[in-house]
């Protein structure tokens, strides 16, 4: 009920800018989002069509067979798991899909699930720069024109991204090594909650259409053209076996309205003359020297924490001059939102996955952990980027 009322205060929202703003900046807001509202819609029904034939347990079931898939062997698939899934679905489906097989996994092997969880939210966030797709801000910054195509983008986060992951996967080993060795409980002998009994009869299908999509959405070919393609081959097939999985509930449509209200929002407060001022104050900085970057970062970092990376990214945008610039911003906003438990719609989604497996991460213990990482992976991603430019 609460999602719904939402919703509709949102697109309340956007029906009274589309009134009130001029013609030519309701175009604009629409050709910006359009394209990015049709990806999110449609990749959620990839993604979740594609879990109930069973895709994704089935992944972890094969990649957790031998004596690999405890203690330090779980680890690291937990982190390629993650990385896998953030880098090609995107944070928030890696906080609602990888976090309940983790969670599902340790207690079979036995072993300490918070250190595992804590991987997963961790790379959720600090991991997803590489791809437009990986990120909501990702998306926003390939509409501004800095980047030409996908692989123009790519070219100037890898280094960053590689290194944000780098720190990240470091950090985890140095203050967790210990429990991540030693198993703390009893192996429980079960399949993974949600696990058909029986294999789907479109799980080959849907794996197939998995496999085809995860390298398009690398290229240049627009990833939502990728995404409503696969989208429409899912819908079809599920429609001749499985009509009760065609639900509404496939789109999160509350996502959808946040996400378009949060950008609406900052549209007006930009249209107030926020934008100006956001321009002024950066405008002392030097190019795309380590210093101008690290301000850029650091502040998308602090903003994102004090309300949400979000409207943080969209606040901060223009005063991203380059690309560089832009890429150091999502640096902020994207592996800085650690800290707070509101900077990110990923840690929420992960921490509503913990509660409903019986899990709970302090938000004391998470922000005193958090600071560290994000600083960390913030500074050497930055410097990996500047690096990058020479």
């Amino acid at each position: 009920m609460r999602s719904v009322a939402l919703s509709a205060v949102l697109i309340g929202m956007l029906i009274a800018y589309a009134l009130f703003a001029p013609r030519v900046q309701m175009v604009d807001l629409v050709g910006r989002l359009g394209p990015i509202m049709l990806f999110l819609a449609t990749i959620s029904i990839v993604i979740n069509l594609a879990a109930r034939a069973g895709v994704f347990h089935r992944v972890a079931a094969i990649a957790a067979r031998g004596r690999a898939a405890s203690g330090p062997g779980l680890w690291i698939l937990v982190v390629l798991l993650s990385v896998v899934s953030t880098i090609f679905l995107s944070l928030d489906t890696t906080a609602v899909l990888v976090t309940p097989l983790v969670l599902a996994l340790a207690g079979r092997a036995g072993n300490d699930p918070i250190p595992l969880a804590l991987t997963v939210v961790w790379i959720a966030n600090t991991g997803s720069l590489l791809l437009p797709v990986s990120n909501l801000t990702n998306l926003l910054a390939m509409e501004t024109g800095l980047f030409d195509e996908t692989s123009h983008y790519v070219k100037v986060a890898a280094m960053p991204a590689a290194a944000s992951l780098a720190v990240t996967v470091g950090f985890v080993w140095m203050v967790f090594r210990r429990r991540l060795r030693t198993p703390t409980g009893t192996p429980v002998a079960s399949r993974e909650p949600g696990t058909p009994a029986s294999s789907h009869p479109l799980l080959p299908l849907a794996g197939i259409v998995m496999v085809i999509l995860l390298p398009l959405l690398a290229t240049s070919i627009p990833f939502w053209w990728s995404t409503s393609a696969a989208a429409m081959v899912l819908v079809t097939a599920f429609a001749v076996t499985d009509r009760s999985a065609l639900r509404p509930s496939l789109i999160p449509w509350t996502a959808l309205a946040l996400a378009i209200g949060l950008t609406v929002a900052v549209q007006v407060v930009h249209s107030l003359g926020v934008e100006q001022l956001v321009r002024a104050a950066f405008a002392h900085l030097e190019g795309d020297s380590v210093g101008t970057l690290f301000v850029s970062a650091a502040t998308g970092a602090v903003l994102s924490n004090l309300i949400n990376n979000i409207p943080a990214y969209l606040l901060l945008e223009p005063a991203a001059a380059s690309g560089a610039a832009l890429i150091a911003l999502l640096i902020g906003s994207n592996a800085g939102p650690i800290v707070t438990p509101w900077a990110s719609l990923a840690t929420l989604l992960w921490a509503d996955q913990l509660r409903r497996a019986g899990h709970i991460v302090p938000w004391q213990q998470f922000a005193t952990l958090g600071i560290p990482l994000a600083i960390g992976a913030i500074t050497v991603s930055v410097a990996a980027l500047s690096l990058s430019q020479r």
